[in-house]
Parts: structure tokens; sequence; C-alpha cells
């Protein structure tokens, strides 16, 4: 290995040894209580060191956001080319989503808090270009498998398909948060939510297909996972109806 060769290695890997300490100060700190102090500390770099790799903490952080959304559309757009059926592929996809949600949940909470970030106008405008551009690459793959299944006659063929991106997505993202708050109480502790954002799709799918062999195959699938996953609801529902504040419910 040349000399130019292993600078450019060991400039990468100080980089990313920077990203890993300041993930962990943005969880623990939330970026505005975070500095470059701090940072700089963490990695045992002086600040000056530091700015050599990153200009400012707001470089820091959508560097973060960038590197996680990069890999979030890698593991989504790979769904064009499966080569199940439309409506497997969708549950594929939904699946593959709660498993990178769960494997990656404290980069899909910053990823969550930036949006809010984003509408405060502190950030310039090529930084939203490239975070609404992984976020387009994911649903322009959800839509094309949609409009896959109407090709092939899964899906009725007025199904608005940009539309229909829209519910999936917010079902599963909105499954995803919910169960993260409710699995705290023991009575929700045994319900698989990989399953229940699997029925999510299922149940899209069932509400927009004619054809008899799927509408039984996933009606069966969604009325075995129900009754296999019943949780103690009447615990849950005693919780919350005991609080005097809705609020309270983020401590189920």
């Amino acid at each position: 290995m040349g000399v130019t060769e292993r600078k450019i290695k060991e400039k990468e890997k100080r980089r990313k040894d920077i990203l890993k300490a300041a993930k962990k100060i943005f969880l623990k700190l939330g970026y505005d209580d975070t500095s470059m102090d701090m940072i700089a500390e963490e990695t045992q770099l002086s600040k000056g060191s530091l700015y050599l790799y990153f200009k400012s903490k707001h470089e820091i952080y959508f560097s973060l956001i960038e590197d996680s959304l990069a890999k979030f559309e890698k593991v989504m757009v790979a769904f064009k080319e499966d080569d199940s059926a439309a409506d497997e592929a969708l549950i594929k996809m939904a699946e593959a989503f709660y498993d990178f949600s769960s494997n990656h949940s404290e980069i899909m909470e910053i990823m969550v808090d930036v949006k809010d970030f984003l509408e405060t106008g502190k950030i310039g405008h090529e930084v939203i270009a490239n975070f609404k551009k992984h976020e387009i690459a994911v649903y322009d793959a959800t839509e094309f498998l949609i409009q896959r299944g109407i090709d092939s006659n899964i899906f009725y063929p007025t199904l608005n398909t940009r539309y229909s991106v829209v519910q999936l997505w917010i079902s599963c993202m909105g499954a995803f948060e919910v169960s993260k708050k409710m699995g705290r109480h023991s009575s929700m502790s045994n319900v698989n939510v990989r399953l229940i954002i699997q029925d999510l799709i299922k149940t899209f799918i069932c509400a927009n297909t004619n054809n008899d062999e799927i509408l039984k195959k996933y009606r069966n699938d969604i009325n075995k996972n129900a009754q296999s996953q019943i949780p103690d609801l009447s615990a849950v529902c005693e919780i919350i109806y005991k609080s005097d504040k809705s609020s309270e419910i983020e401590n189920l």
C-alpha cells in the first residue's frame, strides 16, 4: 500500500470514528445541546483537528443522516429487482423496513427528529434536497411494486399508486413508533410487531384486489395472527382511562 492510499484510508477511518462518537452524543443530548467541543473530547481530537474533517456540528449531524438514509434506500430499492409477485414483494419490503428499523433504532430516532429540524429553515436547500432524494427513491420503489401489481392484475386497475404509497408508509412507520411506546407495558410485550406490520400490508392488499385466492390466503393469515397475538388489552385500557391526561400514554 502506497503512502497516499494509506493516508486516504486513515482519513476515512478517522471520519467514521468521529461520526460514531458524534452519534452517541447527539442521541444522549440532542442536537441543540451538543457542541463541537464535546465531539472533539469524545474522539480525543483537538477541536482544530476536528474541523479538518467537518466544518460544523451541522455538517456532522447531516452526514450521519445521509449515511443512514443511503443504507435504508439501498435496502428498499433492491425490492424493485425482487422476482416475487408484487403482493409478496410488498410484504417483504415491509418486513425489511421493520428489520432495519429494529437493528438501527437509534438512527431511526435521528431520522424522525431531523424532519422537524429541516422545517426550521436553519439549513440550506442542498441538504434538504439530498434528504428528500433518498426518501423519494424509497417511495418510488414502493410505487413501482404497486404498479407491477396493477399490471399483473393483482390490484384494481384504478388503484391510485401515489395515495397507496402514502397509506402504506404511514401505516408501517406509525405501527413501529407506537409499538415502541406500547411495548414498554408488560401486557403488550408478547406482541409480534413484525407480524402486525405484515398484516397491515396484507389488509391493504385485500382491500385492493378481487383475486379470490389472494383474498382467502391473506384473510386466513390475518385471522390466524390475530388469534395468536391477542394482548391483555383490558390492562392497557385500564391504564389509559385512569389517566387524567392523554399524555400519560407515553408511560405505557
